[in-house]
């Protein structure tokens, strides 16, 4: 029943789903709130998060499932690994598997499979715990996960809990003795049964004072990537033309970010528009006239980043807008592979400055790097207007980019879970 007026005012969402976690007696879908934390106000995001889990708690969800104790010593310990959103992300797949490969050598792994239709890869893994969600008589939701709590694991680690429905509901809820998550985005899960939280140095702000769970910083954004194949073709373009590519999911689309994107459209008029959300959605097509509101008398394009042009699209960028507050990680790191001018943004909480860091680490200079909204406006105008500008973030980032995917932050990952598992006596 909302307006488009309150639909697009971000403490009015935080407010009014705040208060409705608070005081609903009926399930609330965790997707709902994965949606509303990007418009949120970003002072307020990890906020949104502890009043879901508060209204868990009421409705008891919130559960040890089993005993804290740990394998006999002399068998390898056994490490469960949740599965989540990672299929559809190239760079997290290959950094998790690097890491799970690492493991191996001392650890028994496991896929807690929460996307069992999904295809993925189970020969790095000695088996797969299947976990689902149900539905009771009464319609109610009941997560399915017995063979989980039966598992005897002794470490459980969450690449991700602030998207899938279910990966949120298992954070709630005590598997193993020691339970962690990283990548995603660095948000607390405001979860008492999530005992760390992996990121990066490159990545945090306030550090500990955002999260719950306690923070371990790894080397560089906390992962590794394995640079993309080089972009050889690209789409073709007007004779002169400038094209601004905008990579934001449709989800961080908050009025404040389409208000400034218009405000740039309108001081480099002679510039082409696409727009390449994570998919076509029918909501994402539904929301194209409202963004082409902030375009007035401009013709902007729509793609999915799964189509085959993803590649050309960005190959022909002259400058890559990311999402503002909320930074992308995977076209970042795209940008970065190929030497593309990306404009992203640094906050002040580790959710807002995964895109920066990537950048810097790949060669980005402060060009390239905004730190308010009327920074992030100037400098795409500054960019734009000055193929000098562009150019000389080009080369820094071929001259620089190397020491991002350097392979040292491959292990980082599995280096950490070692010592927390088995500590040195």
């Amino acid at each position: 029943t909302w307006t488009p007026e309150q639909q697009n005012n971000r403490m009015f969402l935080f407010e009014s789903l705040t208060r409705y976690a608070e005081e609903t007696a009926f399930f609330v879908p965790p997707s709902a709130f994965m949606d509303a934390y990007w418009t949120a106000d970003p002072s307020k995001y990890a906020g949104l998060r502890k009043a879901f889990v508060r209204w868990a708690g009421k409705q008891g969800m919130i559960a040890s499932r089993v005993p804290l104790q740990r394998h006999p010593s002399g068998e390898k310990p056994k490490i469960g690994i949740v599965a989540g959103n990672w299929r559809a992300n190239h760079a997290s797949r290959k950094a998790l598997l690097s890491s799970v490969r690492a493991m191996r050598e001392w650890a028994s792994l496991w896929l807690v499979d929460t996307r069992p239709h999904e295809d993925t890869v189970y020969a790095d893994f000695d088996g797969v715990i299947p976990v689902s969600l149900g539905t009771r008589p009464d319609g109610s939701t009941v997560v399915q996960d017995e063979a989980l709590a039966a598992a005897n694991l002794d470490f459980l680690y969450f690449i991700e809990t602030y998207q899938a429905e279910l990966d949120t509901l298992l954070a709630l809820r005590r598997y193993a003795p020691i339970q962690a998550t990283g990548y995603g985005i660095p948000v607390t899960t405001a979860s008492p049964n999530m005992d760390i939280f992996f990121t990066g140095k490159q990545v945090e702000g306030r550090g500990q004072a955002d999260y719950v769970e306690r923070v371990i910083a790894l080397p560089g954004i906390g992962m590794h990537s394995e640079r993309r194949a080089p972009l050889t073709t690209k789409l073709e373009k007007p004779l002169g033309g400038l094209r601004v590519v905008v990579t934001a999911n449709l989800i961080k689309y908050t009025l404040e970010y389409l208000e400034s994107l218009g405000r740039i459209a309108q001081a480099v008029p002679d510039a082409e528009w696409i727009f390449l959300p994570n998919s076509l959605h029918p909501q994402v097509l539904a929301a194209a006239p409202r963004v082409a509101d902030h375009f007035p008398g401009r013709k902007i394009a729509w793609y999915a980043q799964t189509t085959e042009l993803y590649g050309p699209i960005l190959n022909s960028a002259d400058l890559i807008l990311d999402a503002v507050p909320y930074s992308g990680y995977t076209t970042v790191v795209d940008a970065v592979s190929a030497g593309i001018p990306i404009l992203t943004w640094s906050g002040r909480h580790g959710h807002e400055r995964l895109g920066a860091a990537v950048a810097r680490l790949g060669g980005m200079p402060t060009a390239g790097i905004a730190t308010s909204l009327p920074d992030f406006e100037r400098k795409a105008v500054d960019l734009l207007r000055s193929p000098l500008k562009r150019e000389m973030i080009r080369r820094r980032i071929h001259a620089h980019s190397d020491r991002f995917f350097a392979r040292e932050n491959e292990l980082a990952l599995a280096e950490a879970i070692h010592k927390l598992v088995l500590p040195k006596k």
